[in-house]
């Protein structure tokens, strides 16, 4: 029976139970470019080869699923009540001798003859997963626990092991302060705005992508425009404009002035003045109970459009931009 043909079978009769598990995923570092530089795919599927059978036959062969992802492997090792410390710790220790040991890992393999990648990327994690059976079978695993443990791989550069609280919290203090570091990242989809703390091996660095929020603010815009002649007439110090929406962060406010500045007959140019909140002390921003607003000094705003020669009936354009919750 074919594969496929096997899984849809499967699929036909499966079954989803949540279960407690620890998810690990490696990946070689470099193997696209070790691909295109050995060119022979028997010699890339004898290393890969080599590496799966090692891996499952030293490393993690108390492992309850595996799955190959071609440059590396999802493993996920079934938490017992109880014994999840234990389970954790240890997979932990295993994973930085893997880490230690993989540039020699397929020494005195006569088909492997040929210079490999030496460096390998774990991510792990622990939590809930769904594990999707059939007939007594494991067809696959899905979950956060997977999803992170994905990203925390990818961080693992340019070699080690990266985990999540989830994981310290099962590791004896002694043993974390002296073998690993921590930091706080943001992860896709994960924590995006709110960073998550993770430990690592001490020769690892972590891209610094992950050190900065991931999730960018909806930008709004409010804008009114007004005639020079109109402005000129204001006899209060400041024009006031009231915001439609709360801004996420005052500080990033932008006031916009744009109008068109006639240099001839036949020509105009459109000029526009930008004023960041943080940088100049002619707007300043007030919140009155659930009002938020944004005054301007208008006498400095005449003085700027005088100088500019504006006819009376210029139009000036007023734009407030500023970020928001999504």
């Amino acid at each position: 029976m074919s594969q496929s043909l096997k899984l849809l079978k499967q699929l036909e009769n499966a079954s989803g139970q949540t279960q407690l598990v620890l998810a690990l995923i490696f990946d070689i570092r470099g193997f696209t470019n070790f691909c295109k530089s050995e060119g022979d795919s028997f010699n890339i599927a004898n290393f890969v080869r080599r590496v799966y059978i090692s891996v499952l036959s030293n490393y993690f062969q108390d492992a309850a699923y595996y799955k190959p992802t071609g440059d590396g492997m999802l493993v996920i090792f079934s938490c017992s009540a109880g014994k999840e410390s234990e389970i954790t710790n240890n997979v932990v220790e295993r994973s930085v001798k893997l880490v230690n040991e993989f540039p020699t890992l397929c020494k005195g393999d006569k088909l492997v003859y040929f210079k490999t990648p030496s460096n390998i990327g774990i991510g792990i994690s622990r939590g809930s997963a769904c594990c999707i059976s059939s007939e007594g079978e494991i067809v696959d695993y899905s979950g956060k626990p997977l999803n992170l443990a994905a990203r925390l791989s990818d961080m693992a550069r340019p070699l080690g092991v990266v985990f999540d609280e989830s994981v310290s919290s099962c590791i004896p203090a002694e043993n974390l302060d002296k073998n690993f570091l921590n930091e706080n990242v943001y992860v896709k989809g994960l924590a995006e705005e709110e960073p998550i703390k993770v430990y690592h091996t001490k020769d690892t660095i972590i891209p610094s992508a992950y050190k900065k929020p991931i999730n960018e603010p909806e930008w709004k815009t409010d804008s009114s425009t007004f005639t020079f002649q109109e402005i000129s007439s204001w006899d209060s110090e400041g024009y006031e404009r009231y915001l439609s929406k709360i801004p996420l962060d005052a500080s990033k406010i932008i006031l916009e002035i744009c109008f068109n500045e006639r240099k001839t007959k036949e020509r105009t140019l459109r000029i526009c003045y930008n004023f960041q909140m943080n940088e100049n002390p002619k707007i300043y921003y007030q919140k009155i109970g659930n009002s938020h607003s944004v005054t301007v000094n208008i006498a400095y705003i005449r003085e700027l459009l005088q100088s500019c020669k504006l006819q009376p009936t210029d139009e000036v354009k007023f734009e407030l931009t500023y970020p928001v919750k999504t």
